[in-house]
């Protein structure tokens, strides 16, 4: 079905209220007062038109499937409808019970999504929000969502919809579209969108009033906001990552955690020997195992030799620096070429070596990249007021399949002196596909997601969590597949994982490398 910019800013739709609840407001509210927004995002594209076909044919299997299964009469319910009391509410949906009191919502997702859902309940925010919008809209209070993954398996999800989740629904989506019609937009979630909101200069004028001012106000902030951050998103992010890559730690109410580099490995001989030498007692081995997804239980590398760091794993790059001259909280934003020399924070220097990722080592120089080559990581910290329990006896499952969004859940607590007594920490570490599909999103939302999938994979009580951290790690790990980088100006060198792997071992082999290259001319 084609629909009109005319047609979808009349009312929020189901599929509106799905990015609602995906931290997606501002991008809502340019479908629905921006034509030329609107027709960008809904440009033609063959391949979601081959999948939105494949879709329709396979609806009418999935809907028989459902209501053989479910033992109930269905009927398409190919129209669209509009709430009584609140017509800018309106919904199509896809199939009705013949008494009208269940709707049935189909799904065709890749296999890569199965371990969201559950026949008992779980399904991701953005799906059980389109539920109840559509239940809200048809005044029903049952919704099963019918999930075809990958082709191969059905799954039934029998939702019910109480009149309080619709009437959070209600006030939730007025308030927007109260926005949408006064004029207001809500705030941006991307650059993109903050620019569209409010344009740097328009050739319209208006009567200040109060309304008025405020939106200028608000324009203003934010054009400064936009500004600043793009300026300093880069070299930021540098800065945190510039000792020792993502090999990060930081304090996490109590505890110190590791939610970058998990452990390391020592298996090349020169680089063990001097490691144990820079780090001495602060050297510990992780000996609990690592445990795989599938097959089920099986341990993950069993024999490998794993460590860490007591006091963190970031400790070893400060390790590295002691007597040397380091200047930190120090914004560095580009490198110039100053005759022989590199000018760099105003000092020059006779060559400057990065060993931030490459994306980021690029940008210092002013030289662009096409692809970063990097997957990003999508990381969460979850703190539980009881002491250790779920995965007992197991430091880390790992399912290195990559159709997981939980590639990476560890605890902490096996780590010696990192967790505060009566406490339990998790880190989760999404897979690149995952990460990449919400890495824009509002941490809220992923950090929920992936919440919720580490308490039903690890049968964790959800009124114990206290404490909960996401960050991304927009370039987490260096893709195999991407080559390095050639023909860089003299003086200015990369190491670390913008020329190899990004296992510690390599960038540490990159990094002595490198600077027996210039020490020795």
């Amino acid at each position: 079905m084609i629909y009109t910019f005319e047609e979808r800013s009349k009312a929020i739709f189901a599929t509106d209220a799905r990015a609602i609840a995906e931290g997606r407001a501002a991008e809502v509210y340019l479908k629905k007062t921006d034509e030329s927004y609107w027709e960008e995002k809904n440009q033609f594209d063959p391949a979601g038109q081959e999948r939105m076909n494949w879709g329709l044919l396979l609806q009418d299997s999935i809907g028989r499937e459902a209501s053989r299964r479910l033992k109930i009469e269905l009927k398409e319910a190919d129209y669209e409808l509009a709430h009584p009391d609140h017509p800018w509410m309106r919904s199509h949906f896809d199939f009705i019970s013949e008494d009208g009191s269940t709707l049935v919502e189909v799904k065709n997702y890749n296999a890569m999504k199965r371990s969201q859902f559950d026949s008992a309940g779980l399904m991701p925010v953005a799906d059980s929000v389109q539920c109840t919008h559509e239940a809200t809209v048809h005044r029903v209070n049952r919704v099963v969502l019918a999930v075809l993954f990958g082709g191969q398996e059905l799954v039934l999800i029998d939702k019910s919809i109480t009149d309080d989740d619709k009437d959070r629904l209600i006030k939730a989506e007025a308030a927007l579209w109260g926005a949408i019609q006064a004029k207001t937009p809500p705030m941006p979630t991307t650059p993109d969108e903050a620019k569209k909101l409010f344009p740097i200069s328009t050739s319209n004028s208006a009567v200040a009033n109060s309304h008025v001012e405020q939106v200028a106000h608000q324009l203003k902030t934010i054009k400064e906001h936009i500004k600043k951050l793009e300026e300093q998103e880069a070299k930021q992010q540098a800065y945190l990552q510039a000792a020792m890559k993502d090999a990060d730690t930081r304090k996490f109410g109590d505890h110190v955690v590791d939610h970058g580099l998990q452990y390391f490995t020592l298996r090349d001989p020169a680089v063990r020997k001097e490691v144990e030498e820079v780090a001495g007692a602060e050297l510990q081995k992780l000996t609990a195992p690592i445990l795989q997804a599938e097959p089920k239980g099986a341990v993950y590398r069993e024999g490998e030799e794993r460590f860490y760091l007591r006091s963190g794993n970031n400790r070893l790059g400060k390790m590295l620096a002691e007597g040397m001259e380091v200047l930190t909280e120090t914004d560095v934003s580009k490198v110039e070429k100053s005759g022989r020399k590199w000018k760099a924070g105003g000092r020059e220097f006779e060559a400057v070596v990065s060993c931030a990722p490459w994306p980021q080592s690029a940008a210092l120089a002013g030289l662009r990249v096409s692809e970063p080559g990097y997957d990003p990581c999508l990381t969460v910290l979850l703190e539980y007021q009881v002491g250790r329990a779920g995965g007992e006896g197991a430091y880390a499952r790992v399912d290195a399949s990559g159709n997981d969004p939980l590639a990476w859940i560890a605890c902490e607590n096996v780590k010696e002196g990192r967790v505060a007594e009566g406490c339990t920490v998790y880190v989760i570490q999404a897979s690149p596909e995952y990460s990449r599909q919400h890495i824009e999103q509002n941490p809220e939302f992923w950090a929920s997601d992936l919440q919720v999938l580490l308490e039903k994979t690890w049968n964790l009580d959800p009124g114990k969590r206290a404490s909960v951290f996401a960050h991304r790690w927009r370039y987490a790990r260096r893709r195999k597949d991407k080559s390095v980088p050639k023909d860089l100006p003299k003086g200015f060198v990369v190491c670390g994982d913008s020329m190899t792997d990004s296992r510690l071992e390599s960038v540490w082999k990159s990094g002595r490398t490198t600077a027996d290259a210039i020490l020795g001319g």
